[in-house]
């Protein structure tokens, strides 16, 4: 069964949506759309009724873009935050805080992690994949996610790491004036390899307004 992200574009690109139940990686370096990408992945599944979970390491919280919903909990490493679906956490303490709330609210079916770089550690590669790791088993199994990973400072090399444990691996980048996304990894697609223009009439008009 294949879940909708929200974004047109995307879910043909990824031949009707992303696996149920599945992990998937967004990367791409600061600015090229993957906290919007998380932000409308969630929003269509409160539009279906789905409880949903944004944890929030990177963002500025009244920058996100998200419907005030009762099926929504976020967790945010954000100190300016007094509201009453949203958990305040340290990058320390973070996995355990999403154990917990995950334990408590057993009916989610909608994750994003944005983003995962605060609690990896990049000078070691073991360690790296480790906590990734960690992190990925920390939000369990009974739910569709998405995790993004800020490649502004990685190498290629450690980047391409980071790819194994997901079955779908979404690339974003900019040239120029040119907004481009590649599937690295897909179970289900012919595109994996690609690198589309995203803002071409082939893909879909939708994304003229998509960065905006």
């Amino acid at each position: 069964m294949n879940v909708e992200t929200g974004i047109r574009w995307l879910d043909d690109l990824l031949g009707g949506g992303v696996k149920q139940n599945s992990s998937v990686l967004v990367r791409g370096i600061y600015g090229t759309g993957k906290t919007t990408i998380c932000s409308k992945f969630i929003n269509e599944g409160l539009k279906k009724k789905e409880d949903c979970l944004f944890i929030n390491t990177e963002t500025k919280h009244s920058q996100l873009k998200l419907k005030n919903n009762a099926k929504l909990t976020i967790i945010t490493t954000k100190k300016d935050v007094k509201e009453n679906n949203v958990i305040t956490t340290t990058n320390k303490n973070l996995l355990k805080k999403i154990k917990k709330t995950i334990y408590e609210h057993e009916n989610i079916t909608r994750i994003v992690f944005d983003t995962v770089n605060p609690i990896l550690r990049f000078n070691n590669i073991k360690s790296m994949t480790n906590k990734l790791e960690d992190a990925i088993a920390s939000l369990g199994k009974e739910n569709t996610k998405i995790i993004t990973l800020d490649t502004t400072k990685l190498t290629r090399e450690k980047s391409n790491i980071c790819n194994d444990p997901f079955q779908t691996v979404v690339e974003l980048s900019k040239e120029k004036n040119k907004h481009l996304c590649n599937i690295l990894q897909s179970e289900k697609t012919e595109m994996v390899g690609k690198v589309v223009n995203i803002d071409e009439d082939s893909v879909t008009r939708e994304v003229r307004s998509f960065f905006e």
